[in-house]
């Protein structure tokens, strides 16, 4: 069976007759065990089955599993050339052999999550941070919470806290500051007497704040790579919150049945407002997120501002002249409030 190495897979029978494989078994499983999803609620104790398949075997139900049950892991390990992924499991210990795997998930469990070097160097490394404050301590200690690997092509971060974690995300979640995430903390830990929530300043919010956005942004490159998403739209709004320029990015995307539409980034502007400037962060992200954007984007909207729609330096303008199919315009909404459309033409 061709996928067993490249999927991770055990086989576990096989016909005597023909000697051909029979059933399988998701190795993640074996070893590993699930793996938590920022947000997820559990209910009940972690599941302890390990996932098994019979024919007909698919890849996509392959890559289905290990995306929702072993994301970091399977991440990693798509990563390892052939031989590599051979020896991947071995002398390593089983699931069920460990603590976890008889007690569940501690309350001071630490939780390791994998993300791509490049999301970590170019956009939480480099574009969350002004030219002049970059290796500078703040920067320093924020680059810090990531940790590079032996190949170099993948960080880690540990959270070591998960429930002091969760509660931080949930609150940033409602808009709250990270200052008043500190507070509430410190709040709940005298209220339940739960030592265990321990304390955080607001820059340890900070820093969480830049670790969820590293962790979902791989989760949105996950998706964008993928072959089932052929295309997606993108939707762009420059915006000032306490005298600080962000351009904000919104993306439409079909995955699954359901049509989503996600809060990409805010992308700190440090330069004029300018077309040119904007295409730049746009393309910057969007190198590193999908590569591929060039030919999976189809359409985008912005407002009517002449750095956004501008006949020759408008960021719209730009994008058009990057893609790798025609384009065409769309004017759509009233004169006060125009946004434009760009799609494939049927030349």
């Amino acid at each position: 069976m061709q996928h067993v190495v490249e999927f991770g897979l055990q086989v576990l029978q096989r016909d005597l007759a023909t000697n051909e494989v029979c059933s399988v078994r998701c190795q993640f499983c074996n070893y590993i065990g699930k793996e938590d999803t920022i947000g997820e609620k559990r209910k009940r104790g972690q599941i302890k089955t390990k996932k098994d398949w019979k024919p007909p075997f698919r890849t996509s139900n392959y890559r289905l599993h290990h995306e929702g049950q072993h994301s970091g892991t399977w991440a990693t390990y798509q990563k390892l050339d052939y031989e590599a992924k051979k020896m991947f499991f071995d002398n390593k210990c089983k699931h069920k052999d460990t603590i976890d795997g008889h007690f569940g998930l501690s309350k001071k469990k630490h939780v390791i999550h994998y993300i791509d070097a490049s999301i970590v160097d170019k956009i939480i490394g480099d574009m969350f941070f002004h030219p002049d404050t970059q290796d500078g301590i703040s920067h320093t200690t924020a680059m810090k919470l990531f940790k590079p690997d032996d190949a170099g092509n993948m960080y880690t971060v540990t959270i070591k806290n998960l429930m002091q974690f969760r509660l931080i995300v949930c609150w940033l979640s409602r808009g709250v500051s990270f200052r008043q995430a500190a507070d509430m903390l410190m709040d709940a830990k005298q209220v339940t007497e739960n030592a265990e929530l321990g304390s955080i300043n607001d820059t340890g919010v900070s820093n969480y704040a830049r670790v969820v956005c590293a962790i979902n942004l791989g989760k949105l490159s996950a998706i964008l790579n993928h072959d089932s998403a052929w295309a997606f739209s993108l939707a762009n709004d420059l915006s000032t919150h306490q005298g600080k320029s962000y351009l904000d990015n919104h993306i439409h995307f079909h995955r699954d049945g359901v049509i989503y539409n996600i809060h990409v980034l805010a992308i700190p502007m440090y330069d004029r407002h300018t077309g040119e400037n904007m295409f730049k962060l746009v393309s910057d992200v969007f190198d590193v997120v999908c590569p591929t954007w060039r030919t999976k984007l189809i359409s985008m909207g912005s407002d009517s501002a002449a750095s956004m729609v501008g006949e020759y330096q408008g960021i719209v303008t730009r994008v058009e002249q990057q893609v790798s199919h025609q384009l065409n315009f769309l004017i759509i909404g009233s004169s006060s409030a125009l946004s434009y459309l760009v799609w494939p033409s049927s030349t």
